[in-house]
């Protein structure tokens, strides 16, 4: 409770990067503390498809810790829906790129392949491993992302997504087996293997080793744009 209280102190006093973090937070705990008996059902629901010990137990334990999470929230009581935007988009106006990111992808409409190109090379300039995740985690595979050829070959496809999130964690951003992003991937969708996302990725996702070796070159390619800035 004090960690929930010290990050919101910092988000009310304009941190961008805590107010982005709170952000996450209440959106990863609108539909716990919303019906937590809910929660707890759908998840035990989810259990019982898996098989493997050690996916249940990963899964079980990623429950458990983020219902503790969000006890912390507000007292564990209901949040206001529009609270997760609204950390977005305080921490965007600051100057959070990742921010700014997520704020686009919440946006009801279809992306400006103008406006997107321009954030491309923003994200690519700023060397900002967050900006990086968030960029590949709300790419749209079916709408042209870019105007210009290099870079719309970057950011469409199937292996677009894999290909930024794959290239933020090699920079540095938390994607352990206990991070955000691999945790949703047990709670949302039952990958609850308790890898970091590199090997995930490789192992699980990505069946063939020609789609490994492409997955490897658009990595490649990403960071060297992110180096050569």
């Amino acid at each position: 409770m004090q960690e929930f209280a010290a990050l919101k102190q910092r988000a009310e006093a304009g941190d961008r990067v805590a107010q982005r973090l709170l952000a996450e937070t209440h959106a990863d705990c609108y539909f716990v503390n919303e019906d937590r008996d809910a929660f707890i059902s759908t998840m035990d629901m989810r259990k019982r498809s898996l098989s493997d010990k050690s996916q249940i137990d990963f899964l079980e334990q990623a429950t458990r810790e983020r219902i503790e999470k969000c006890d912390a929230v507000d007292g564990g009581g209901p949040l206001e829906p529009q609270l997760a935007s609204h950390w977005y988009a305080e921490a965007a106006k600051r100057g959070d790129l990742a921010a700014r990111v997520m704020v686009r992808a919440n946006e009801l409409k279809p992306y400006d392949p103008a406006e997107n190109e321009q954030l491309l090379e923003e994200v690519l300039a700023s060397g900002d491993p967050a900006a990086v995740f968030y960029f590949g985690a709300t790419l749209r595979v079916d709408e042209a992302v870019t105007t210009g050829e290099a870079t719309e070959a970057m950011t469409t496809g199937p292996l677009a997504t894999w290909s930024w999130m794959v290239a933020a964690c090699r920079m540095g951003h938390d994607c352990g087996p206990a991070s955000r992003g691999m945790v949703l991937n047990c709670l949302d969708t039952l990958r609850c293997f308790g890898e970091d996302m590199d090997t995930h990725v490789l192992t699980r996702e990505l069946p063939t080793d020609a789609e490994r070796r492409e997955l490897e070159r658009r990595v490649s390619e990403i960071l060297e744009l992110i180096g050569g800035q």
